[in-house]
């Protein structure tokens, strides 16, 4: 399976952190600016 890029904002990121928390730590809260995340088709569907 190929990773989905996926740009997220800050404030994106921080409420995916808060809901799914096994994201937490690559969601790169300690970054400011939007960021591209790379998801598996699975993690995308756990998000929406």
């Amino acid at each position: 399976m190929s990773p989905n890029n996926v740009n997220f904002t800050v404030a994106q990121r921080k409420v995916v952190a808060d809901l799914l928390p096994k994201l937490a730590d690559r969601m790169k809260l300690d970054e400011k600016n939007p960021r591209t995340i790379a998801f598996t088709t699975n993690e995308l569907e756990s998000i929406r």
